[in-house]
């Protein structure tokens, strides 16, 4: 694979092909030929490579379809050797099973720690849930479930020879068919990516399998009974031919506490009058549209600087911002606190087509603006639900009332000081206007401020909400 540039710097048009014509093929050969662990390997490739450097809805379709139908058979033939199952049982209080593939605190997780906090908190809980884990061990992740009395149950450890002792991702989950039997679990929520679910689900490990999407959509398969959907003020919604169950996450808070003296002195060492940024993965940002407004709004603006981020610097991005002369104005900072930088940007500039949530949630509870790409069924932004209280279509009720009067909507100017792009240009315009005028920035920054504040740290509604998709 990697003779065959069979990586993330090559372009999406090869790897496309690849993709297609040479990994898939041998991952549904793999799967056929009962090598599930190779049939993982190449599939997790496939995603790695292909759709985290393509970030769209279409590539996640594209690249899910090309092993779907040899990993559900796959699946299918595991399930029939184990024989019938009981799935007859009848809990009292129902079990519910979320399937996580690494032990960490990243959004997704962070997300359900959150839900699953408010329900425990519950003098009497609606229902019992358990973590399943498929490898990885993180401090945080066991000390925050175990502190609200969630188990989790690592499925890569055969109980006497610790982390680690199941090698095989096959077995691990067999294992998980088997703890689902054993604990009788209702329910099982795939509360993450979509690798391995459709040979996971084909073997049938619950009365009822559910998917719990954060991010993509567009994958369909008979084994799922129920699609839950995290980022919609409707209550369900059609989406790419299936129906989803909605609703969106809301926290205590998204910004956690950090010093006063850390944030002035981390900003005074940024040189710039006006320090704008974003709070991405570099797949996010290289994208040549999204990369090219940035170069123009530096181009165009003086005493300013542009924070980016990620786990180790791109030398696309790096070559980039050089080629087009603007790299003395930009800085990269690396793996960082969100809670700090949330506070030092002055303006985020969030990536298209796909941009972010948990970050720039943090950011505008800080007070900062963010200015947004117009979400679509094809590219994903927090516009989905922020948006979506100022679509003019739907029927006014509190929720929508409340946000136009926090943006200041109104028929004459119907997004008010909500900063949202559908274009290139209109996304440079904004930026420059975000830049250039302190007032209007100011402005701005206290209505998404508001807006987390009055729609976004509620966890107890959207713990009713999200637990009634559940449960019904």
């Amino acid at each position: 694979l990697d003779f065959l540039g069979y990586h993330q710097r090559n372009n999406i048009k090869r790897l496309h092909i690849l993709s297609e014509h040479f990994v898939a093929v041998f991952a549904n050969r793999a799967y056929d030929e009962n090598k599930f662990d190779t049939a993982f390997f190449l599939e997790q490739k496939i995603y790695q490579c292909f759709v985290t450097k393509s970030e769209t809805e279409a590539a996640f379709e594209f690249a899910m379809g090309l092993t779907k139908d040899s990993a559900t058979r796959a699946g299918q033939r595991v399930g029939r050797s184990f024989g019938e199952k009981n799935l007859n049982f009848n809990n009292k209080t129902p079990i519910v099973g979320f399937f996580f593939h690494n032990a960490s605190m990243l959004a997704h997780i962070s997300n359900i720690y959150s839900y699953l906090k408010e329900v425990c908190s519950a003098p009497s809980p609606k229902f019992k849930p358990i973590i399943f884990c498929l490898g990885g061990r993180h401090n945080e992740f066991s000390n925050k479930f175990s502190n609200i009395g969630v188990d989790v149950v690592y499925l890569d450890d055969d109980g006497v020879n610790g982390p680690g002792s199941i090698p095989s991702i096959s077995d691990r989950l067999q294992v998980l068919n088997f703890k689902c039997a054993e604990l009788q679990v209702d329910k099982i929520i795939w509360g993450c990516l979509a690798l391995n679910m459709a040979f996971t689900f084909s073997m049938r490990i619950a009365k009822e399998q559910i998917w719990w999407s954060q991010k993509w959509q567009a994958f369909d398969f008979s084994e799922i009974d129920k699609r839950i959907w995290s980022f919609s003020m409707h209550e369900s919604e059609k989406m790419l031919g299936d129906e989803w169950l909605c609703g969106w996450f809301q926290k205590e808070t998204w910004l956690e506490p950090i010093s006063e003296l850390s944030v002035r002195q981390t900003r005074n060492q940024l040189d710039a009058r006006v320090v704008v940024g974003c709070l991405a993965r570099t797949e996010k940002m290289a994208n040549v549209r999204y990369l090219n407004a940035i170069c123009e709004i530096l181009a165009n603006n003086e005493d300013v600087l542009f924070l980016w981020t990620g786990r180790e610097e791109s030398a696309f991005i790096s070559k980039y911002f050089r080629a087009k002369g603007v790299y003395k104005k930009t800085k990269y900072i690396g793996w960082v606190d969100v809670n700090l930088y949330a506070r030092v940007l002055d303006v985020v500039l969030d990536s298209f087509p796909f941009g972010n949530g948990n970050s720039i949630l943090a950011a505008m509870q800080a007070g900062a603006p963010v200015l947004m790409w117009k979400s679509s069924s094809e590219s994903k932004t927090f516009d989905l639900v922020s948006g979506s209280f100022l679509d003019e279509t739907l029927e006014p009720n509190r929720d929508t009332d409340k946000v136009r009067s926090i943006f200041k909507a109104s028929d004459d100017n119907p997004a008010g000081l909500y900063t949202c792009a559908d274009n290139e240009k209109s996304y440079i315009q904004m930026a420059n206007k975000l830049i250039q005028d302190e007032g209007y920035r100011t402005e701005v920054g206290l209505s998404y401020q508001s807006f987390v504040e009055e729609m976004m740290r509620e966890p107890a509604k959207a713990e009713q909400k999200f637990t009634q998709h559940i449960l019904t």
